[in-house]
């Protein structure tokens, strides 16, 4: 299997795949089977809710339409699986496996060490995709239980949106592990940066002097505006397409010429 990165890695992450996607896909699906209980029972409460808390729980529109719920209780809380998990995931990769002393025995074998970063890349890619995909199936089936419309156009472009942050957050880690070659560390740089951004992102509406740092948090380009209510903008795609494409560049580009410290 050695003549296919690719392949390897996404066989020896295959229970962190099922196990991760059971998970999400359970937490979406009965977030939307609640919907009516929120719709019928908190709707006019959360309306009288300060605005300082407005980014974290929504307003009273979140809680009488299902698009709206989905935007606050779904996407901008559930993109916290897929992250989690591809922070585990790569920077465990390239770093664990220096940690468990395998990674020279790795680039020993006929195999460049640029197929093994790009390969090892792609497979993650596609294991927070499969990830992130649960959100939008399965709040798809609980919207077709409770009989609530939703718009699935707007549902799959937040879904790419979350796959995107998630894949930036994680390629940050993974970046970061082929640097330096310690997992702990570039799993907290990766895991740090993220709280921060999100706590930047949710706090700016209400708090004037966090405008500016918004400017600067990835978060900023997940969900702003509400891809629910809005569409997921071009311009949001790109920034946060680039940041990924230019943290790989990065580690790419120092993994393949550094040393490998014998273990």
């Amino acid at each position: 299997m050695l003549d296919n990165i690719f392949k390897k890695t996404i066989y020896e992450k295959r229970w962190m795949v099922v196990g991760w996607s059971i998970s999400t896909a359970l937490f979406c699906f009965f977030i939307v089977l609640v919907f009516p209980v929120f719709r019928d029972a908190f709707g006019e409460s959360f309306a009288q809710i300060p605005d300082s808390l407005k980014g974290f729980l929504g307003d009273k529109t979140a809680y009488t339409t299902l698009n709206g719920f989905v935007d606050i209780q779904v996407i901008y809380q559930m993109v916290f699986m897929p992250v989690i998990m591809g922070i585990i995931l790569c920077s465990g990769l390239l770093a664990g496996k220096q940690e468990q002393g395998v990674l020279q025995t790795l680039l020993a074998q006929p195999v460049k060490r640029s197929t093994v970063y790009i390969q090892m890349f792609w497979a993650s890619a596609v294991i927070i995709g499969i990830v992130s995909s649960m959100i939008f199936i399965f709040t798809w089936l609980g919207a077709l239980i409770i009989s609530e419309p939703i718009d699935l156009s707007r549902l799959l472009q937040a879904t790419i949106s979350t796959w995107l942050v998630s894949l930036l957050i994680s390629v940050l880690a993974f970046a970061v592990g082929a640097i330096t070659l310690k997992r702990g560390f570039s799993g907290m740089i990766a895991g740090i940066l993220f709280f921060v951004s999100y706590l930047v992102t949710s706090l700016a509406p209400s708090v004037k002097y966090l405008k500016i740092p918004n400017d600067f948090s990835f978060f900023k380009y997940f969900n702003s505006p509400s891809v629910m209510m809005n569409g997921l903008r071009l311009s949001n795609v790109l920034v946060l397409s680039g940041i990924t494409i230019l943290l790989a560049a990065a580690g790419f580009l120092v993994f393949v010429k550094r040393d490998i410290p014998q273990k």
